[in-house]
């Protein structure tokens, strides 16, 4: 009697590992690429909200340069300069030549 409990505590043992292998090749092969492509959805998700971000900046920046063109524009700021009361005037300039 005895050897024949050994022999079932072998099968069952066998039986165990087979059942082992079979849970870990499926979840290699089945659960593995699941969570790969929630991951890589993940991931493009991520990737869209940065371009976003990105195309949201580019046009601030965009918009930005207009004005800082529009702001420095000559003729706004010698009309600036007038409405303060500053006044053009040539006779303090001093031009340097390349000679002096």
């Amino acid at each position: 009697m005895k050897r024949r409990i050994v022999k079932r505590k072998i099968r069952l043992g066998r039986i165990f590992v087979i059942i082992l292998f079979l849970v870990s090749l499926t979840a290699k092969y089945i659960v593995e690429p699941i969570f790969i492509r929630t991951i890589q959805t993940q991931m493009s998700i991520e990737i869209q909200r940065y371009e976003r971000s990105m195309t949201a900046l580019k046009r601030e920046n965009e918009a930005l340069t207009i004005d800082i063109q529009q702001l420095s524009h000559y003729a706004r700021i010698v009309a600036i300069a007038r409405e303060s009361g500053y006044e053009r005037s040539h006779t303090n300039i001093i031009t340097i030549g390349k000679n002096d």
